[in-house]
């Protein structure tokens, strides 16, 4: 029995996301895909064994050991998200841990935190993303304005943001 089951259309791929895992139907063929399908250029992939989560080779060898609670698949940047104890950390796609799970905040989506580097993803308003490195962030709904400049630059990518609330 799955519950807690949310979709979301994405490319070419209907993502259903459950207590269970992910599961990937492709819009064009009507077919199942594995992540390994889906994330062709990923060097690991998030893989569940009994409760655990840990990351696996394409050819399925273990990578990284079923330790974690959660885990994101890795993104375009290579970076995924380690969860452990409700807090969340930061692994590389070489399996190398940036960060041990240090952050205790809301998850973005479905799929956990996005990450680039030692920073997550947080949303504001409008879906509109910025990623910051601290431990407490403000959310709509805060009486108190705030405000404050993040700034990434990690490789290729820089990203940089001003915002605040009411």
């Amino acid at each position: 029995t799955t519950t807690n089951t949310t979709v979301k259309l994405k490319d070419k791929y209907i993502y259903a996301y459950a207590d269970e895992g992910v599961k990937y139907i492709n819009t064009e063929t009507l077919k199942e895909e594995k992540n390994i399908e889906v994330y062709r250029n990923n060097k690991l992939f998030a893989q569940k064994r009994g409760d655990l989560w840990g990351f696996i080779y394409k050819e399925g060898n273990v990578a990284v050991d079923y330790k974690y609670d959660k885990v994101t698949e890795f993104n375009k940047y290579g970076y995924a998200g380690i969860k452990k104890d409700g807090k969340w950390g930061v692994i590389k796609s070489n399996g190398e841990v940036l960060l041990e799970p240090i952050y205790e905040v809301q998850e973005v989506n479905e799929n956990g935190l996005d990450f680039i580097g030692k920073y997550y993803g947080v949303e504001y308003g409008f879906g509109e993303m910025y990623y910051t490195d601290q431990s407490e962030v403000k959310t709509e709904g805060d009486v108190e304005e705030t405000t404050k400049t993040t700034t990434t630059n990690d490789g290729d990518f820089k990203y940089e943001t001003t915002f605040s609330y009411d």
